[in-house]
């Protein structure tokens, strides 16, 4: 994550989280974010699943290097191969 006031660079570490990929759908809600679907490479995995990020602005407002908090939720999963 960057802090856009201090161009400053702080590590967001979470234990559970969706996997690498690209080609997702993302939108934005008012304190969180929905992530949905994808592909993995190389072994070109088509993901149907759906992950929720909730945060807070102030969990980002700390001076602390890194943020140590659980903000994905899987919501349901279905791998396609």
């Amino acid at each position: 994550m960057i802090d856009t006031i201090t161009l400053e660079w702080r590590s967001i570490i979470c234990t559970i989280s969706p996997c690498d990929r690209a080609y997702f759908s993302w939108i934005t809600l008012d304190k969180s974010s929905i992530l949905y679907g994808g592909a993995s490479s190389p072994s070109d995995f088509y993901h149907d699943d759906m992950w929720m990020m909730k945060y807070d602005e102030s969990d980002f407002s700390s001076n602390k290097n890194d943020i140590v908090k659980n903000y994905w939720i899987e919501i349901s999963q279905m791998v396609i191969k």
